[in-house]
Formats: C-alpha cells, structure tokens, sequence
C-alpha cells in the first residue's frame, strides 16, 4: 500500500502517525504472503496495537481540546477499530492461523481508508478552520497554540 496525497490531513504529527500505520499494513500484507513471517506476526500485531492505540490517544486528545463537535462518534470508531484490532489478535495467538493476518491487513487498511479520508480530515479540517488555517500551529511546528499541547 503506498501512501496518497489524500491521506494527508495537513496536521505533520497526525500524518506522520498514519503513515506509521501504512508500514504497519504494508508489514502485515507481507507477512500474509511469506510463511516464514509466522514467527514474527505476534509481535508484530502488539506493536501494532500499541502504536494504533497512542495514535487514537492522540486524536482524541486533540478533539478535548477543540472541543471537536463530533468527539464521541469520533471516539466510537476508535473502540471498534481498537476492539477489532484486539480480536484479530487473539485469533492469531491461539491459532497462528494465516488468515488473522491478511484480515488485520484488510481491518488496519479499511481503518486507514475510512477513517482517515472521512472522520480525521474532518477533525484536520476543524482544527484548521478553527486556528484560522495555521496548520504550522496545529502541527507542531511552532511553540504557539496547539503545538505545545501535551495530553
């Protein structure tokens, strides 16, 4: 999975985190067509796990300081996402079967391609608007407004 241009939120932390989590599809796919990837699969999920859960952090700290409108459909999505994402690897630490890899690709990809063309670009979007378009700010990139906000 390559990373597209409208993936992009016009927040550097937060597409930076999503392009963390296209490696992770990318890892998962590949581990899914070579059985030799077996033995790394579990820790590689955890990894994966942990890191979609501080990105989720992340976004949801961000909606409370907004405060983001949409905050807990927002949020929902995360849990399902999360809980989903949980499943699969439990599947895959009792059975080992191949098959919870290709689906946690296809899950993390479904999450990266509804998730973040709809429900983060609107947060982006808000943010934005909200910060008079200052992306630099809301990025991270200065020491003003949101940049320095530490959840």
């Amino acid at each position: 999975m390559l990373w597209k241009a409208e993936y992009e939120t016009g927040i550097r932390n937060i597409d930076e985190q999503h392009r963390a989590i296209v490696e992770f599809v990318n890892l998962f796919e590949q581990a899914g067509e070579n059985r030799s990837g077996r033995n790394y699969v579990p820790g590689l999920i955890s990894r994966a796990r942990t890191f979609v859960e501080f990105h989720f952090r992340v976004e949801e700290c961000l909606m409370q300081l907004l405060p983001y409108p949409d905050a807990e459909s927002h949020a929902a999505e995360h849990r399902n996402t999360l809980r989903e994402i949980e499943r699969l690897e439990r599947l895959e630490c009792q059975t080992g079967h191949e098959s919870a890899r290709g689906e946690l690709a296809r899950q993390m990809r479904g999450c990266l391609l509804g998730h973040i063309v709809t429900g983060d670009k609107w947060l982006a979007q808000y943010a934005l608007e909200l910060y008079d378009g200052q992306s630099s700010a809301v990025a991270g990139t200065s020491g003003t407004k949101l940049g320095k906000v530490v959840c």
